[in-house]
């Protein structure tokens, strides 16, 4: 009896998402909205419930209606190989252009995950100034800046951002490894820039986000302490 509830209650929940996502055309964002959950989750139950994708972005997705020439083409097919390899950086650049302009206009409505939140409200108990979702050099989103220290916190879930501890590095799935050589360059491109970089797994933060900002606060107070008093000087 549980188990037939259980899995009567999967699969309502894997038609729900079906329907809003194939046949109202819902991005997974909107879905989020739609629903009330964190687009994330939304993400995470489409993997989980095996609810196909439509066609990426290497398809035409701007050319509409099944009449069309070039309807259901590749960019290889127009541009040839390396033509198409330039064309995707290029529309890339402009994608994540126009996410951080949103982001700076305010106009892209976030979904916090829970970890986020949990850093946040531990932040604000220790009366710690912050900017969530801090648009950066028109390069990244940082989940967390603390600007007057140069101080970069991400909330990284575990299966998103490959936990070691977790996962093996040897066997991770594309998008695992995608996510992964991301963080590498954004660490690298953040430290060359003089920025110090707190990452936090999911599983850290659920177990005690205390011990995830004390790292924080304790490096915080190491600065503090290099900081000149000019009246020493007197």
């Amino acid at each position: 009896m549980l188990i037939t509830f259980l899995s009567s209650v999967r699969q309502s929940i894997q038609d729900l998402i079906n329907d809003l996502y194939w046949k109202e055309g819902l991005t997974q964002e909107k879905i989020a909205k739609k629903l009330e959950l964190p687009r994330e989750l939304i993400i995470e139950l489409m993997k989980k419930l095996e609810v196909s994708k439509r066609p990426n972005y290497e398809y035409i997705a701007s050319l509409k209606g099944i009449n069309h020439p070039q309807y259901g083409k590749k960019w290889e097919d127009l541009y040839g190989f390396e033509g198409a390899k330039k064309r995707k950086k290029e529309m890339s650049l402009i994608s994540r252009k126009r996410i951080i302009k949103r982001l700076e206009n305010n106009e892209m409505p976030f979904f916090n995950t829970n970890i986020e939140k949990k850093i946040a409200n531990e932040l604000i108990k220790r009366k710690i100034p912050f900017i969530q979702q801090y648009p950066l050099n028109n390069k990244f989103v940082c989940d967390f800046a603390i600007l007057q220290f140069k101080i970069i916190i991400e909330c990284d879930g575990d299966y998103w951002h490959s936990n070691p501890l977790i996962y093996n590095i040897n066997n991770l799935d594309k998008r695992q490894k995608n996510n992964l050589n991301r963080d590498k360059f954004k660490d690298l491109y953040l430290t060359k820039n003089g920025w110090k970089v707190f990452r936090f797994f999911e599983s850290e933060i659920n177990h005690s986000v205390k011990d995830c900002v004390d790292k924080v606060e304790n490096y915080l107070k190491d600065q503090l302490k290099n900081i000149k008093n000019p009246l020493d000087d007197l």
